[in-house]
């Protein structure tokens, strides 16, 4: 389920629509982004293999979408946010190299927003159940 379809219940073809549009017209994110979603979109281990409290569960659902990193980095823009705590971030860390996940996706997205400051920091922890 995308981001749009969680929040707003129009038809799929619009949804699709709607989520791209959001995209295309939000401040782009830097290459790096888009290496280090497609590196774990790959190499995470098969995630219909992986159980999570009996259900099979996909953890690349659980990653952050494009659109939402967007809105990550410009709200640490906006605020001029020095510190910011995330609890519960999804990295791949049990699949990937760990020089590939010292910090995950949205971390990344928080980060981007604070580059202009000094002396800002993202503390972010991985939620394990």
């Amino acid at each position: 389920m995308t981001m749009t379809e969680q929040i707003v219940s129009f038809p799929p073809e619009v949804n699709e629509k709607v989520g791209q549009y959001c995209i295309d017209h939000s401040t782009p994110l830097p290459g790096y982004f888009k290496e280090h979603k497609e590196y774990t979109e790959q190499n995470v281990v098969n995630p219909s293999t992986l159980y999570r409290w009996r259900n099979r569960v996909n953890f690349l659902d659980t990653m952050v979408s494009t659109l939402q990193a967007q809105l990550f980095v410009w709200l640490a823009s906006d605020r001029k946010a020095r510190k910011i705590l995330e609890i519960g971030c999804f990295s791949g860390s049990f699949y990937l190299p760990s020089h590939l996940t010292n910090s995950g996706y949205s971390a990344l997205a928080w980060a981007e927003g604070q580059k202009d400051l000094e002396d800002a920091e993202v503390e972010s922890h991985v939620y394990i159940v």
